[in-house]
């Protein structure tokens, strides 16, 4: 009989910009921790690489998470190519001195496992990424779980010469790193979760739920030709803000969605089984009612609509913009029967073309048990003070709908040495892998899409009906943001702060600028501010928060808002490829078009593995 299987939490502690300099323009390692995710007090230190490696290979068979593992297995891969270690393509070619990587075509690393020889005994260790698990930084992990113990800071610049010995600083704040990381995974393993990532898990507890036999009744393997077709209408979410907004906004209402994708699972009709390809346009068909249709046409955004036809890879479009028009040029699309009855609701289509489709049996209460399950969990394990509980339940109920979406196509990297010294990525032949059902993907993001932008066009809709000030401006997936005079709730959006696939008020404030999409910053009120003021102008209730307040009858809301404004706002950015590091330079003042913030973390593989360039990011 083998020997158990060991789990740990690993980290490296590795050169930065400022201490390359100083050692030769190359990077290593100079510390690395080690914990027994089930036994704390099993915890190891090291200064040197080789005997990292060494305290894995000691307490192999292992498996050991780091919570970076693109970052820190660079320096492993590293080591290996330098060390006479041989690449192989799958584990079952894994023989004492080789090692074996899954690394995607889009460069996201899932695992590492070596085989090596300790005192005659063959030992083998695997690595994996707790982020796939458990995303977030560790410092966010241990707040989010209130965890006993936080992330710790040092002087990371400090440059560590060869064979440095750790202070006592140092060694608590590597130990703490690994710690966090080792009670969260306890926590999830402890519920079972223990798939290489969350969405495996979820997909994992999907099946336990209905059985394998009914899953595999349900959502059939299509072939390729079939999925190829019915990815054509994957879409993610509608991310748009407002052609009408410029500048400095200044009272304003946010909205998120309850579980936007687990309630379309939840209450929407969902495809299942083979579909039936037909030519032409879809006719109607009581077995079959769900469908995807490709067709041509020309099409011009409706006055005073939002726009919601994205073209990908078209080079005459801008790919990642919604158009108002295709510009008299006949275009192709692959489209869901959701999005398509929503674009004729937004757009005039002109010289349609239908040229085939695929039509799906649908069915309702296929995903009812899991999402109750996990809904219900999120809720008690909230109420118990179970934060373990409530941040997997939320994670296990929010990944099972991509899951479906997996690609069957899948391209990998092989490591491998250059001759600059500087481990670089061949890219291997793509893969076909049996897919899961695309179709529920397709369906589940169609409806999401239509429940935000139908709600966004009603924002539209009463600002032109009834000549209020442009209330909507900005969207991203399950939320949308408005402005406001008076901070009541709009009756035309279906609210309510913890029913499923509702809307719930998630931040008010007295200053924002919208600059582009996943662009922009708003400067939200307090709420314990904000509260104290509402008290004693006499709001009563029990628990206090946005929508309390602004759904209550209590008088002068906006004065009240613009009061706790004064004494305390809350910056909330959001930059799209801006390090969260230099979030605390912005400022509302500075947040414009064009403003270059220096301190932007950038990776670059270098001689020893990869480090963190300190570059300048510019707002385009």
């Amino acid at each position: 009989m083998g020997e158990k299987r060991k789990y740990y939490t690993v980290d490296f502690e590795t050169l930065t910009e400022e201490s390359v300099k100083q050692n030769g323009g190359k990077t290593r390692v100079w510390a690395f921790g080690m914990m027994n995710i089930f036994d704390e007090s099993e915890y190891y230190e090291a200064i040197y690489m080789v005997d990292a490696i060494n305290l894995m290979i000691k307490n192999a068979p292992c498996t050991c998470y780091y919570h970076n593992i693109k970052f820190d297995v660079s320096y492993i891969l590293d080591y290996f190519l330098k060390n006479n270690y041989e690449w192989v393509e799958s584990r079952e070619d894994l023989t004492p001195g080789k090692f074996t990587t899954l690394i995607s075509d889009m460069g996201v690393f899932y695992s590492l496992e070596f085989m090596t020889e300790y005192h005659g005994i063959i030992k083998e260790v695997k690595i994996l990424g707790s982020e796939k698990l458990i995303p977030g930084s560790v410092d966010r992990v241990a707040k989010d779980l209130k965890l006993p113990i936080l992330k710790l800071e040092i002087d990371y610049n400090e440059y560590r010469e060869v064979g440095h010995e750790l202070t006592a600083q140092e060694s608590e704040y590597l130990k703490h790193d690994v710690w966090i990381m080792a009670l969260a995974l306890r926590g999830f393993f402890e519920k079972g979760y223990t798939k290489m990532t969350i969405g495996g898990c979820s997909l994992w507890e999907y099946k336990k739920i209905i059985s394998e036999e009914m899953f595999e009744r349900t959502f059939p393997i299509l072939d390729e030709s079939t999925d190829w077709f019915c990815r054509q209408a994957y879409k993610g979410g509608w991310t748009y803000k407002s052609d009408f907004v410029d500048g400095e906004i200044t009272f304003f209402m946010v909205f998120d969605i309850n579980s936007l994708y687990p309630s379309r699972m939840r209450y929407c009709l969902m495809p299942w089984g083979q579909p039936l390809y037909y030519k032409g346009g879809y006719e109607k068909d009581e077995k079959y009612p769900l469908y995807i249709q490709h067709l041509f046409c020309e099409f011009e955004l409706k006055k005073n609509h939002l726009p919601c036809i994205q073209l990908k890879h078209v080079r005459s479009f801008v790919q990642n913009e919604y158009l108002h028009s295709s510009n008299g040029e006949l275009v192709e699309l692959f489209v869901t029967s959701i999005d398509l009855e929503l674009i004729k609701e937004q757009y005039n289509l002109h010289n349609v073309t239908y040229v085939d489709g695929m039509k799906f049996r649908g069915i309702y209460h296929l995903f009812d048990s899991f999402v109750d399950k996990f809904a219900k969990e999120k809720i008690e394990s909230k109420a118990r003070g179970d934060l373990t509980g409530y941040m997997s339940s939320k994670l296990i109920q929010n990944n099972l709908g991509g899951k479906f979406g997996l690609n069957p196509i899948c391209g990998k990297k092989k490591p491998y040495l250059g001759k600059d010294g500087v481990v670089h990525f061949e890219m291997l032949p793509p893969e076909v892998r049996d897919s899961i059902y695309v179709p529920v993907a397709c369906f589940m993001t169609a409806y999401g899409r239509a429940l935000t932008i139908r709600s966004a066009q009603a924002v539209e809709d009463d600002h032109f009906l009834h000549g209020n000030p442009s209330r909507f401006l900005y969207a991203d997936t399950d939320s949308i943001h408005i402005t406001t005079a008076d901070f009541e709730i709009p009756s035309y959006l279906d609210c309510d702060p913890y029913a499923l696939g509702k809307w719930d008020l998630e931040l008010i404030g007295c200053k924002a600028r919208y600059i582009r999409q996943k662009t922009y910053m708003e400067l939200a009120v307090d709420e314990e501010e904000l509260e104290k003021l509402a008290r004693r102008n006499g709001l009563k209730v029990d628990k206090f928060n946005y929508f309390e307040f602004c759904k209550s009858d209590i008088p002068n809301k906006a004065r009240i808002v613009q009061k706790a404004f004064t004494r305390k706002s809350i910056p909330k950015v959001t930059c799209a490829g801006m390090s969260a590091k230099i979030h605390d330079k912005v400022t509302f003042e500075n947040f414009k078009q064009g403003a270059v913030f220096k301190g932007n973390l950038k990776s670059k593989r270098i001689d020893g593995g990869v480090i963190l360039l300190s570059t300048d990011f510019k707002i385009k």
